[in-house]
């Protein structure tokens, strides 16, 4: 790019595509956001999205963003019903706020860490990402297939304020 983007940048992967592999993934500050326009796949990567917005949907279609390694670093994820968040191989959240999150994989959660409705998925594990205390705020409804916090390194505290529907371990 010559220059800072206006705007929402549109950011689309073709499914035939490799990951993206970098040592970091940081917003422009000219930039207003992002749109998904597909599904994203970050391997190792530190994403930093500057306390920007990520749309997870375009129209009526909602796509997946998966991190595997790395981290998920100061984003709004936006969707418009559930979008999926798929986390691994050590990826962590910090300072991450989201509307409906299907949450599949194994998630670590550092700071700041929120959503509106969270579902858990069977693939789903929540652990901390360091030995300490950190907070998991869900604002409605937390659907948990899943594990929250075993084996954890540290303590999460849930904050829900809504309704709890366990079908998995809470421990």
């Amino acid at each position: 790019y010559a220059g800072s983007p206006v705007g929402i940048v549109n950011i689309y992967q073709d499914a035939a595509a490799g990951t993206f592999n970098c040592q970091q993934f940081i917003a422009e500050t000219g930039s207003q956001g992002f749109r998904m326009l597909s599904d994203l796949r970050f391997l190792n990567c530190q994403i930093d999205l500057l306390n920007k917005g990520l749309n997870m949907y375009n129209g009526s279609q909602s796509y997946t963003l998966t991190v595997h390694g790395g981290r998920l670093y100061r984003a709004s994820l936006n969707t418009q019903g559930f979008a999926t968040l798929s986390m691994g191989y050590g990826a962590y959240l910090d300072n991450v706020t989201g509307g409906d999150i299907n949450l599949t994989g194994p998630a670590l959660i550092y700071q700041n860490v929120s959503f509106q409705n969270l579902t858990l998925t069977y693939e789903g594990s929540i652990n901390s990402s360091a030995p300490g205390t950190y907070d998991l705020t869900v604002h409605q409804d937390l659907v948990c297939y899943g594990t929250i916090s075993l084996d954890s390194p540290g303590d999460i505290y849930l904050r829900l304020y809504g309704d709890l529907r366990n079908y998995g371990l809470i421990a």
